[in-house]
């Protein structure tokens, strides 16, 4: 509510399903048609093509892969910093970290920040698709495992040949 009365073209959609539908539902209802529940999605890329702002309240989330999904997107994002998600963020490139102890209150606030200023969202959008090629992608990753591999086999000692008696 607060935020629908500074920004009346606000609309919510959330995406997902589980045990908590039902209490999702619930709160969104006083929404009416500003909030759409998709349920479970094929064509997440899709949706976020359309999103200026993911937001992603978790109470833990080792590696939430809808982070990475917007980052790849260059949508910023505005999540709780649990689980892994600052180490995903590092720094904010890509959104707005917010204490999960600041409750919907601190929530709102940073949604507010990116939602009144475009240039924040398309900069921390692209700082968050930049830090996603860096990290994330599967040929980043491959090389990091490369240089570890690589580096095993500098420290390894020279492998020893038997003599044949």
């Amino acid at each position: 509510e607060v935020l629908r009365s500074r920004f009346p073209e606000l609309r919510l959609v959330i995406v997902g399903d589980g045990a908590a539908r039902a209490e999702v539902e619930r709160l969104a209802a006083p929404l009416g048609q500003s909030a759409i529940l998709t349920g479970h999605r094929h064509d997440v890329m899709e949706l976020l093509d359309a999103a200026d702002i993911l937001l992603h309240p978790s109470r833990f989330d080792a590696l939430p892969t809808a982070l990475l999904e917007a980052m790849a997107a260059s949508v910023p994002v505005v999540c709780t910093a649990v689980g892994g998600i600052p180490e995903i963020l590092a720094g904010e490139q890509g959104g707005r970290l917010v204490d999960p102890s600041g409750g919907a209150d601190e929530l709102c606030e940073a949604l507010a920040r990116l939602l009144s200023d475009r240039d924040a969202r398309r900069r921390l959008g692209e700082a968050g698709r930049a830090r996603f090629e860096r990290e994330f992608t599967v040929r980043s990753w491959a090389e990091r495992m490369r240089e570890v591999y690589d580096s095993v086999l500098e420290a390894a000692p020279p492998l020893q040949h038997p003599v044949a008696g």
